[in-house]
């Protein structure tokens, strides 16, 4: 299977994005050394911030065409779940039985059991920051 460059999927938008940063960031590159008021002028003219205009020089530097200002690939949505339905079950029983209680009981405690579980159907073991994602997501009257 061909692997598509950038580029070539890259919308009329993403390249009305691209020829803008050519033309300001082009002159940076050729700068010895950046100073933050060539950095701040690019930046409130771009309307981007001043680290992505370091980036995007670096990039230029590296490869000077235009088409390594096009926009990177989008990102998973941060609302997007990432982890298998079976996980995502074992997770939910996980936080009904063991952290859904009167006596509440420590994240880790969550967490050991949500391993255990997960290790005993052969599935790959959410992240901490996952798990409390979730239990931070439910409504405070179930949670009491």
């Amino acid at each position: 299977m061909a692997v598509t460059s950038q580029w070539q999927s890259a919308s009329d938008e993403d390249w009305a994005l691209a020829l803008p940063r050519a033309v300001v960031i082009r002159p940076l590159t050729d700068q010895a050394e950046l100073t933050e008021g060539l950095v701040a002028t690019a930046s409130a003219e771009l309307g981007i911030s001043r680290s992505l205009v370091y980036r995007l020089v670096a990039k230029f530097r590296k490869r000077p065409q235009v088409s390594s200002l096009l926009p990177g690939k989008r990102r998973r949505k941060a609302a997007a779940r990432a982890l298998s339905e079976a996980a995502e079950a074992v997770v939910r029983e996980a936080i009904a039985s063991v952290y859904l209680q009167r006596e509440k009981p420590r994240l880790s405690d969550l967490l050991k059991e949500i391993q255990r579980q997960c290790q005993r159907n052969g599935l790959s073991v959410p992240n901490f920051r996952t798990v409390k994602r979730r239990v931070d997501a439910i409504d405070a009257k179930e949670h009491v």
